[in-house]
């Protein structure tokens, strides 16, 4: 790469990784958002941008203990090196010690505690390495280093529209090669990079983009009738079990969030009702004397689940939002349990692997309501074990009066 493209390229990542620093919660956006609005660069160039910073992300920690500072443009400097620039190229840069640097990273935390070696190799707060570690166990380095890498384009076919054959030869028809998915009916990965929403058969509503664990997670629901989504947020997952030909009536507190999954279900075609709950989380009267045989609850989470997407959530999870999470979690659980009829299901899903916002909840939920069991085995899926993002997913079933 010549200098001028780099100077290009780092001048833009380093400008966005400055805001991006900043403002923590909104790192994600802005990582997203500036990517596209480099418009002087040209779309490799943005693309490096983008992996840039995301590789920033999952290294800062790392390259900060190795180079001895956290200087924007030395982190920048050591993230290439660690991509295979060559070391003197970036000490015409910048002096440093780039001739060591891959050997160093390789034996970067040996010696140290296990969960402070994940923290500095997949920069993570001491904290949030220790939750994972207890989590996870012997699973958790496979788990970060599964969550430190791209992950895969996942598609789910519409089947109002069509099913996963008709999707994957309209798509090759379109220059888009597939492969069939191995965990989910209806889901496709896509090869290479595309602009998807720019194809004509997305317009028309022939498949919705969606990660495998988020279509299994709507899989556990196994609807029979009309059901309720309590958390459907943009509803890919209102989307998934509406495309089953069943109603649902979708519920979430942020109206911009179901604008836009009222604009989704019209493009798909699926009968989906849309309805706010309060901000203070109280439901609509003629929504709460429902009573329906299904209610999933994909609650709200600290994402860590999906760190390979999003992995400015690290810079999120602390002991006081995890607190703050499971509270919510709870209060929402309990709110979604009446709208359970007898003998139905309350699906209660994350996309977290940490046990106080899965296991822990169901439990405390069990442990308050005896007219609730517990059924089958939890869904439990992560990029480590099955390579899709990770979710967690809990049957709960309200016992039938008769029983």
């Amino acid at each position: 790469m010549k200098a001028a493209v780099r100077g290009r390229v780092r001048a833009a990542a380093l400008s966005t990784w400055r805001q991006a620093r900043s403002t923590p919660r909104r790192a994600g956006a802005i990582l997203r958002r500036a990517a596209r609005e480099q418009r002087h660069l040209h779309s490799r160039e943005r693309r490096l941008v983008q992996e840039g910073l995301f590789g920033l992300m999952r290294t800062e920690r790392g390259l900060s203990e190795l180079l001895g500072t956290d200087a924007e443009i030395a982190l920048w400097l050591g993230w290439l090196v660690l991509q295979g620039l060559d070391p003197e190229v970036a000490f015409s840069e910048l002096p440093g010690p780039w001739t060591d640097l891959r050997e160093d990273w390789k034996a970067l935390g040996k010696g140290r505690d296990p969960a402070q070696r994940l923290a500095l190799r997949h920069n993570l707060s001491d904290h949030l390495a220790r939750r994972i570690t207890k989590a996870l166990g012997d699973g958790a380095e496979a788990f970060l280093e599964a969550s430190d890498v791209r992950g895969p384009v996942s598609l789910r076919a519409n089947r109002l529209v069509c099913d996963r054959e008709a999707l994957a030869e309209r798509l090759q028809a379109e220059g888009i090669g597939t492969d069939p998915s191995s965990l989910v009916p209806d889901g496709l990965q896509v090869r290479g990079r595309h602009n998807l929403q720019g194809l004509a058969c997305f317009r028309e509503g022939w498949f919705e983009v969606q990660d495998e664990g988020s279509q299994m997670l709507a899989e556990l629901v196994q609807p029979d009738g009309p059901l309720i989504d309590f958390c459907a947020g943009a509803g890919g997952k209102s989307l998934a079990l509406a495309a089953k030909g069943v109603p649902v009536l979708a519920l979430d507190v942020r109206e911009e969030a179901l604008e836009e999954l009222d604009k989704r279900a019209t493009r798909a075609g699926a009968d989906v009702e849309v309805q706010r709950i309060r901000p203070d989380g109280a439901l609509p009267a003629h929504v709460a004397d429902r009573r329906v045989s299904r209610v999933l609850v994909d609650a709200p989470c600290s994402g860590l689940g999906v760190l390979r997407r999003h992995p400015e959530h690290r810079y999120l999870v602390d002991r006081r939002s995890l607190k703050a999470q499971h509270a919510l979690q709870m209060s929402i659980v309990e709110r979604a349990a009446p709208l359970v009829a007898p003998g139905g299901w309350l699906v209660y899903g994350t996309c977290s692997v940490l046990t106080e916002e899965n296991d822990r909840v169901v439990a405390s939920f069990l442990d308050r309501h005896p007219d609730f069991r517990s059924v089958g085995s939890p869904l439990r899926v992560a990029p480590h074990t099955h390579g899709t993002d990770g979710f967690f997913g809990a049957v709960l079933e309200r016992i039938s009066a008769h029983e």
